[in-house]
């Protein structure tokens, strides 16, 4: 698995959420970048705003309960 198919992963695993839009502007780039680079119409959107994405994705993950 490539670096951006696991990020597409990551990005369609919290599709329908609120989180898109924290992380595009954690990332720097517009939602709609985020649902294109999601669902495969940007097939090289570069290493820099994948890097960011990845980042972005990683902080807004919800935090585990610890039970």
């Amino acid at each position: 698995m490539t670096t951006l198919e696991m990020l597409r992963s990551q990005l369609n695993a919290c599709k329908g959420s609120d989180r898109w839009v924290r992380i595009s502007t954690l990332a720097g780039c517009h939602y709609f970048t985020v649902a294109r680079i999601s669902r495969g119409a940007i097939e090289n959107p570069g290493i820099v705003l994948v890097d960011r994405l990845f980042e972005a994705v990683k902080s807004t993950e919800p935090a585990k309960d610890a039970v």
